[in-house]
């Protein structure tokens, strides 16, 4: 008996040192996988800034040269600084303005951004621009902004100052043009790919972000005749400013709906009350950002005399989106879906 137990016991402990070596074998812990993907990352990206040739695109009315990989990047606006961290290029921002509010960070890159050199500065209409002297504090060799931040007349400075630094500057072209689309956000953004040398993530984003608006569509269905809808982002002294031929009128688009003043010559202006009145938007969409808070805009629109018999006052439609989702970025596919869902909720249940 105590022979047969003995070779009972030799048997489980070779049974159990099988197990855990072969246990080993199939599950590595969460630190050697994250290293292996980091490794895999790394290298892709080492192979690709390898293969990197000069180029010159147009930017902004004018031909810019990039003549080798940015390795130090100051991003403008939120919605830039989110797109350089989709694409795995976070260790190369030296600094960011923060955005309109510290908490308008998308969720997945919080940890991140907190980590990272953010420069206050001077508010304008709820956004904050930090001086030119701070910004070419961070020693950037590349700059990604916004055309009313470094633009001919940016916010930070003008476009003409920059470039006398030698400092390589990349303007979003969808903020400076009339009728920008999600196409022009996916050229965006592969550009991008393309200075970083990081053109297979920057396509493997573009095709996640296309293929997401593609089954919001599906669950919309032909859509005969578009929602009328009325863009509110802000009020001063009476005056209410809204949204023209934007990038944002083509999210509405691609939601179902219309922008009722989207043949106007200005991407941003003072709406004509008369044609708000005229146009009898269904979906007011209020967009969150600077001291009012959305509550207090969708207020105000309401106490409005002008517009208690507007059918989205009468039937209290109002879509609250951040200022940084209709922002040229990585969002605009996920604004979509939520516009659409405010607008046909009928279609999402």
């Amino acid at each position: 008996m105590k022979k047969e137990m003995n070779s009972i016991m030799t048997l489980l402990l070779v049974a159990l040192l099988v197990f855990s070596i072969s246990a080993c074998g199939r599950s590595p812990s969460n630190e050697q996988a994250n290293k292996s993907e980091t490794d895999k990352r790394t290298s892709s990206q080492a192979s690709q800034t390898a293969d990197f040739k000069p180029f010159v695109i147009q930017n902004y009315n004018r031909q810019l040269a990039i003549e080798k990989v940015p390795q130090a990047v100051f991003a403008v606006s939120t919605p830039n600084t989110e797109i350089l961290m989709a694409l795995g290029l976070k260790d190369k921002i030296v600094g960011v303005a923060p955005g309109v509010s510290e908490v308008d960070i998308l969720p997945q890159f919080q940890d991140a951004y907190n980590s990272l050199n953010r420069l206050e500065g001077k508010l304008i209409r709820g956004h904050n621009y930090p001086s030119f002297e701070a910004v070419v504090g961070t020693n950037p060799d590349f700059i990604y902004g916004t055309s009313f931040s470094v633009g001919n007349a940016g916010n930070i400075t003008s476009l003409d100052n920059i470039t006398k630094t030698g400092i390589t500057t990349f303007i979003s072209k969808p903020t400076d043009m009339l009728n920008a689309g999600m196409d022009d956000v996916y050229e965006e953004i592969l550009t991008i790919g393309r200075i970083f040398a990081v053109e297979t993530q920057a396509h493997e984003l573009v095709q996640n972000m296309s293929e997401k608006i593609g089954r919001t569509q599906d669950k919309l269905g032909e859509i005969e005749k578009p929602i009328p809808v009325f863009v509110y982002d802000s009020e001063e002294e009476g005056m209410i400013f809204t949204a023209g031929p934007a990038l944002i009128t083509n999210i509405i688009e691609l939601a179902g709906g219309k922008n009722i003043f989207f043949d106007t010559n200005k991407n941003w202006l003072f709406a004509n009350k008369e044609k708000i009145v005229n146009s009898k938007p269904e979906i007011v969409i209020i967009i969150d950002y600077g001291e009012t808070s959305a509550e207090d805009k969708i207020a105000a629109f309401k106490n409005n005399p002008l517009f208690a018999e507007l059918p989205a006052v009468v039937n209290d439609q109002f879509v609250v989106v951040s200022f940084n989702d209709v922002l040229p970025g990585i969002r605009n596919a996920d604004c979509i879906e939520e516009l659409a869902k405010g607008f046909y909720p009928e279609k999402f249940k």
